[in-house]
């Protein structure tokens, strides 16, 4: 894959990750204001509220690894695994485009 098309990949990654994350942000809003009306359903509420928080976190160092890969771009060390330095394959990186180690490292991590 050549540079352009591995960044294009990732900010298209990010931005629609950041969608997510916005709508997801919304909706949490909305359920709040839904709690507060019905006291009665906290406990649910709560259940529900720290799967969301749980999400976010998923997606905040999701939304890190590909700056990360970004900045890899421009360094010049994009797709070199931080592990053993060897290439990461390009099966991989179309799957994963923000991947930091090859197969083998990452099993082994």
């Amino acid at each position: 894959m050549k540079k352009n098309e591995i960044r294009d990949m990732l900010l298209k990654m990010r931005e629609n990750l950041l969608q997510e994350i916005a709508s997801n942000m919304k909706m949490e809003i909305s359920h709040l204001q839904e709690a507060i009306a019905d006291m009665y359903d906290l406990a649910d509420d709560e259940r529900e509220r720290q799967f969301s928080i749980l999400l976010c976190d998923r997606d905040r160092e999701k939304l890190e690894l590909i700056d990360e890969a970004l900045e890899r771009l421009d360094e010049g060390t994009y797709g070199i695994c931080e592990e053993c330095g060897a290439k990461i394959a390009e099966g991989r990186i179309k799957v994963m485009p923000f991947a930091r180690y090859c197969v083998a490292c990452q099993s082994k991590i």
